[in-house]
């Protein structure tokens, strides 16, 4: 098994977050000990949470609505 330096491991969780795999899946096709990728994520969550910062993911596949000319979107009033 192959050492990750803690940035390579920060680069491994992102990925994981990015695909659809579950963790399981994700650590079996790229030959992770899952007890392994729990133990770094969670360090990259408290590195997160002290940072202040946390990573978005944005679903550009969500239609957001559009008002016509005239027409009020609900919610968006003050």
């Amino acid at each position: 098994m192959a050492k990750h330096t803690p940035q390579q491991w920060q680069e491994i969780v992102k990925l994981q977050q990015q695909s659809e795999l579950s963790v399981t899946d994700f650590c079996r096709k790229h030959t992770i000990a899952s007890k392994s990728f729990y133990y770094h994520q969670s360090k990259a969550l408290k590195s997160e949470v002290t940072s202040g910062f946390s990573q978005a993911i944005i679903k550009p596949d969500i239609p957001a609505p559009i008002a016509q000319k005239g027409q009020t979107i609900k919610g968006l009033q003050s």
